[in-house]
């Protein structure tokens, strides 16, 4: 575990998983999500949010298609929902580490995912955290994304996601579960269920299957 004088983590709650003793909810300043059983104290969160310069998923997809700039050192902090979960890859050949391809959701739109690529002890320490989990990710480093194609209902059409990177444990910050995550109620053509997350308080279907609903 990384000394606390390290600056890339500082203001890292140092127990990600154990949950807070309270029914607390709270709306995610930075996603506008409502959080129950929650990991951090909200007062918690807003201080360690206020030291860094933490990105909507949006907003770092608009720095994909060239729309602003990343933040100084290439560092970046943002927050979403996981979404979508890989099975544990392999380097190499297939006898290297392990590593995982998740994909985080800001439940508004399918066009906002981002790729989140875990490695070393980051895969190891949170390789098993649950769909619908709310996370904040610190310091993650910038990656081309070759990885985009299959699973997690990202809208189709080959489009290139943003993609980063993260290794050390403080990286990630368990927040608490997202209560409007949700997936699509839809019916893909071949027969499967949609998988594109949705916010069910605000809807039960994603932007390709509501108008077959009316």
């Amino acid at each position: 575990m990384r000394s606390s004088s390290s600056s890339s983590s500082k203001g890292a709650p140092s127990s990600p998983y154990q949950r807070i003793q309270s029914s607390q909810q709270f709306v995610d300043p930075t996603t506008k999500l409502h959080v129950r059983n929650p990991v951090v104290d909200f007062g918690m969160l807003r201080k360690s949010l206020a030291a860094r310069e933490v990105r909507t998923l949006a907003q770092l997809h608009n720095t994909g298609r060239g729309i602003g700039q990343l933040p100084p050192k290439d560092e970046i902090d943002t927050c979403g929902v996981l979404s979508f979960k890989s099975g544990e890859k392999r380097s190499g050949s297939g006898g290297g580490s392990g590593y995982s391809v998740w994909r985080l959701s800001d439940l508004e739109t399918a066009q906002s995912t981002v790729t989140l690529l875990l490695f070393g002890e980051a895969h190891e320490a949170h390789a098993r955290l649950p769909l619908g989990t709310l996370l904040l990710v610190m310091g993650a480093t910038p990656k081309d994304d070759d990885s985009s194609s299959g699973g997690g209902g990202g809208g189709g059409g080959g489009e290139k996601r943003v993609a980063c990177s993260v290794s050390e444990k403080w990286q990630l910050v368990v927040i608490g579960d997202a209560l409007d995550f949700g997936t699509c109620r839809g019916v893909r053509k071949d027969g499967l269920k949609c998988s594109i997350p949705v916010n069910k308080s605000n809807c039960d279907f994603c932007r390709y299957h509501l108008p077959k609903t009316t």
